[in-house]
């Protein structure tokens, strides 16, 4: 049997022998497939029914269920389901790859190897079932956020753990590239702009640091109403009084970065 391969974070792929299926397939089995192949259980006839077409009345809802079975029958997915009287589940000893088991594998908690950790975020290429979303079909929706929250919350925080191995590696390049993916998912993480103000430091590019330190203050201050805290602060001033004092050490006038005002209560 040929390998089914799954992808769910970002756009959706649903691929067989090189054909892409999800075009082919109404919503509802679409979100059908995800749900039994995301969960791994068997689920009820009802439960489904009721998951999928929460707003209808129960009959019609069973009837749904049954003519979107029906349509996955006629497919080259059939052998990848097992559909019984009473229950409906992915058949996980067919032969299948699904990105989303993959990612939370690589990113659990015991995973200290940064390789593992890479692979696994370069996983996530945007957010669970990018841009879908099924009428009528209210449990599901909520399902699908809750999915979506925890799988980006999992990218963020492994994101950041990546950061801290590669400043503790030295390898300054790759922490500089994973910090700014990060900030992309998660732009108002103050700590992530710390870390990338710290690694530029360390690979010797001042005003990048600096810069970064203007990025977060101008974002917080946008969205957040706040100012950088104290720590960032700090950091924000050592690294200007470093820059200057290399300036002055060398006679060459600073015009690479404007000159900007001291933060507040930063000890002198």
């Amino acid at each position: 049997m040929d390998q089914l391969r799954l992808r769910f974070l970002g756009e959706i792929s649903i691929k067989l022998r090189d054909q892409e299926l999800e075009d082919q397939l109404p919503g509802k089995a679409v979100a059908l497939l995800t749900y039994l192949a995301v969960t791994g259980a068997a689920q009820t006839r009802s439960a489904l029914a009721c998951l999928l077409w929460s707003d209808f009345p129960e009959h019609r809802a069973r009837g749904n269920l049954r003519d979107t079975l029906a349509l996955l029958r006629r497919t080259p997915l059939a052998p990848y389901l097992h559909i019984e009287r009473r229950v409906i589940s992915f058949n996980s000893d067919a032969p299948y790859w699904l990105d989303t088991a993959e990612f939370q594998k690589g990113v659990g908690e015991n995973v200290e190897d940064p390789s593992a950790l890479k692979a696994a975020v370069a996983l996530y290429q945007g957010e669970f079932m990018a841009g879908f979303t099924v009428p009528k079909a209210a449990l599901f929706e909520e399902w699908l956020a809750v999915q979506r929250q925890n799988m980006h919350q999992s990218a963020v925080e492994t994101l950041g753990r990546l950061v801290d191995c590669y400043l503790d590696a030295g390898d300054y390049e790759a922490g500089i590239a994973h910090a700014q993916r990060l900030l992309l998912l998660d732009p108002w993480r103050e700590e992530a702009y710390r870390n990338l103000m710290l690694l530029h430091l360390l690979n010797g590019d001042h005003n990048a640091a600096l810069r970064q330190y203007e990025k977060c203050r101008g974002i917080l201050d946008e969205e957040l109403g706040v100012a950088p805290s104290r720590e960032t602060q700090t950091l924000y001033y050592n690294i200007r009084k470093q820059l200057d004092d290399q300036i002055a050490a060398d006679g060459v006038p600073d015009n690479s970065f404007p000159t900007a005002p001291v933060p507040h209560n930063i000890p002198g």
